[in-house]
């Protein structure tokens, strides 16, 4: 790892607690907080180790399987509430992502990760529009948070497959499977927030 995406992590790191914190304070003690938090993160360490020493292409989705096993892991070992809780992690995830893609695109001039870094950008932009305004959308009947990150992480990977269509060479992608994967959690990710917009509790 170079310098400066060592620097690029920490700030990353840093960010991510903080925002994390932030979201989840009002409902959870600071233990169960910065436990489940360092569990995303040592999945996330963990992951990226394995990603270099064998699949370095597959880094982002053994990032994902890092950090949906510190979140399972934390959600049964706490009770916390599954819907908040993500929509913890992908705004806290977000700024992370995108400071990775930015390191990349001035070290290497790479202009797809400067396209990455915008999509990101407009995510965090339409998460904190989302945030502000879902309650009045009369569609949506239920009361529950989750909204604002599942309309995030289904169009993020939208976005993503779509772009993996076009271009395959981008730092996150990890070939002709990438779309197909994409697909499937963006279909999730929708499905579940239709299933959730039906329900009044």
């Amino acid at each position: 790892m170079n310098i400066y995406l060592l620097i690029i992590n920490i700030t990353g790191l840093f960010i991510f607690l903080f925002i994390f914190w932030e979201k989840m304070k009002e409902d959870y003690i600071a233990n169960q907080i910065f436990s489940t938090a360092f569990s995303i993160i040592l999945g996330l360490i963990l992951a990226n180790i394995l990603a270099r020493l064998i699949l370095p292409n597959w880094w982002f989705w053994l990032s994902f399987v890092g950090i949906s096993v510190g979140f399972v892991t934390n959600i049964i070992r706490f009770k916390l509430r599954i819907l908040e809780t993500l929509d913890a992690i992908i705004i806290a995830v977000l700024p992370w992502l995108g400071l990775i893609f930015l390191e990349h695109a001035l070290v290497n001039s790479n202009l797809h990760s400067f396209v990455g870094v915008i999509v990101i950008a407009l995510l965090i932009g339409f998460y904190l529009f989302i945030e502000s305004h879902y309650r009045k959308f009369t569609w949506y009947k239920s009361v529950r948070l989750g909204f604002s990150g599942l309309a995030t992480v289904g169009l993020f990977f939208l976005i993503r497959g779509a772009i993996a269509v076009l271009f395959n060479d981008m730092l996150s992608f990890s070939g002709k499977r990438d779309p197909f994967l994409s697909a499937m959690v963006a279909f999730a990710s929708i499905f579940t927030l239709y299933n959730l917009a039906r329900r009044k509790q």
